[in-house]
């Protein structure tokens, strides 16, 4: 007897009851006991797109069945509920295994006439796919414009739209604490320690709580955002006004938008030298973030925050282990074999690297100005068309780009013109020599000079051993 793999899948589950996979269940598994072939396995996906691209737990593993020749045929209600893209319809074509389905006939992909209705057919159900993804787009959009409630449950709103006082009371006050001037950090912190959780029973995190603060349906107004466009720092643009109940007023939600527009203008942390990644806590693994302490000064620290991964227990003086890695990577360089000038591109020039830095970094805050809703999409489009086209051109004078194996400047030359670099092209020079600054626990707390044991330096290529 012939063994069999039935599969079924549904989109989507609205009551989670699994309903429609076992209606199509039950229909594979007439249609096998019919043709006479034995159930190897039912593999189910519910509640499962096969057109967004995500993973498919019981997809995957029909594959693998298949491919482990525990089944010598599938059995599927349709074959949209198999495959919804000719990617995956070709993985299932390598298989050389026949399809049947319960209400378009059997389809043999080992003959040419097979796949070609099966490649048809895929394509017919995809351009469904994306015809209905178009609509909904549309709809939806037309939803926002005439400013009717989006639909589902969030922190200080019911289903419905209607305001639940208890949490509209902590959204008044998380903005009274953010518009005074307390951090995002501290605030998310006052949530945590109020056991005040989330509409879903979680713990709050600084990027929950930014998200929550800067949309616009807290004051009555409702935001659009384009899948293409990305939320950024969760703000869309808003585009009508609501007709449910406003929590906090439009100015409020001007202000905190405009909070979270630029963090490093609004006192957060800048970026340093090392920040960034380069600077790692020895204890945890995660990346030290610049920080400034009232006695020390400038530090880099592992910050500890609310559902962050960071221990908090690492801190050391930022100008002390900057003067140090500068001082151990010249080091490094000094040993570092000479290359042959002839056989290279001669290297950008400091002043090209300086032009390229200030418009990649214009591209960023023209980002943000459209972002912010400081500039519409028609101006936005065409500040950003005259700096890309001048950073191509100054990219395509600056010569090839440097090859994916890491090149170590002379040291001579970083000698030489690292007091007139800006702190991109330090910082460049820096991860071209660096993979890691590790930080190490101090070994006596509060003592005044820097141990320079503390920091551990990982070369992205070694220096060869001295004779």
């Amino acid at each position: 007897m012939k063994q069999a793999l039935i599969y079924a899948r549904i989109s989507r589950d609205v009551a989670g009851e699994a309903l429609g996979v076992d209606r199509q269940v039950q229909h594979c598994t007439q249609l096998a006991q019919s043709q006479g072939f034995e159930i190897v396995d039912v593999l189910v996906d519910n509640d499962v797109s096969a057109w967004s691209g995500r993973s498919r737990p019981a997809f995957t593993r029909l594959l693998q069945g298949v491919r482990d020749h525990s089944a010598q045929a599938i059995i599927v209600w349709h074959l949209d509920r198999l495959v919804r893209s000719t990617r995956d319809l070709e993985d299932v074509i390598d298989l050389g295994v026949p399809i049947h389905t319960c209400v378009a006939g059997d389809l043999d992909l080992k003959n040419d006439a097979g796949r070609a209705v099966a490649r048809t057919l895929v394509a017919w159900g995809r351009y469904e796919s994306d015809l209905k993804s178009t609509r909904l787009k549309a709809k939806h959009q037309q939803l926002a414009e005439s400013g009717a409630w989006a639909s589902g449950r969030c922190f200080g709103y019911t289903a419905a739209g209607v305001v639940v006082e208890e949490e509209a009371a902590v959204i008044r006050e998380i903005a009274a604490r953010l518009l005074r001037g307390e951090s995002l950090r501290g605030t998310t912190s006052w949530l945590i320690n109020s056991e005040v959780t989330t509409v879903r029973g979680g713990q709050w995190r600084t990027s929950t709580v930014r998200q929550l603060m800067t949309s616009a349906r807290l004051s009555g107004q409702r935001e659009w955002t384009p899948r293409v466009q990305g939320r950024g720092y969760g703000m869309g643009q808003i585009v009508a006004d609501g007709s449910w109940e406003p929590i906090l007023t439009r100015e409020q939600t001007a202000e905190l938008r405009a909070l979270f527009a630029y963090p490093a203008e609004r006192g957060r942390p800048a970026e340093r030298l090392l920040s960034g990644g380069l600077a790692v806590c020895a204890l945890c693994g995660e990346s030290l973030v610049s920080a400034r302490d009232e006695r020390q000064g400038r530090r880099y620290a592992c910050v500890k925050s609310p559902g962050s991964r960071r221990c908090g227990r690492i801190s050391v003086v930022a100008e002390a282990v900057e003067e140090h890695v500068l001082t151990e990577v010249l080091a490094h360089l000094e040993q570092a074999p000479i290359r042959d000038e002839k056989s290279e591109p001669k290297p950008t020039s400091s002043r090209t690297r300086a032009e390229l830095s200030a418009l990649e970094r214009d591209l960023v805050l023209l980002a943000r100005d459209h972002g912010s809703g400081r500039l519409t999409r028609a101006e936005w489009m065409e500040a950003r068309a005259g700096l890309q086209h001048r950073l191509e051109a100054l990219q395509a004078s600056s010569g090839p780009a440097p090859r994916s194996t890491p090149e170590l400047p002379l040291a001579e030359d970083v000698r030489e013109t690292w007091p007139h670099m800006t702190l991109d092209e330090r910082r460049s020079v820096l991860s071209h020599c660096l993979t890691a600054v590790i930080v190490l626990p101090a070994r006596r707390r509060g003592h005044p000079n820097f141990d320079c044991a503390r920091v551990r330096l990982q070369f992205s290529i070694e220096s060869p051993a001295p004779l």
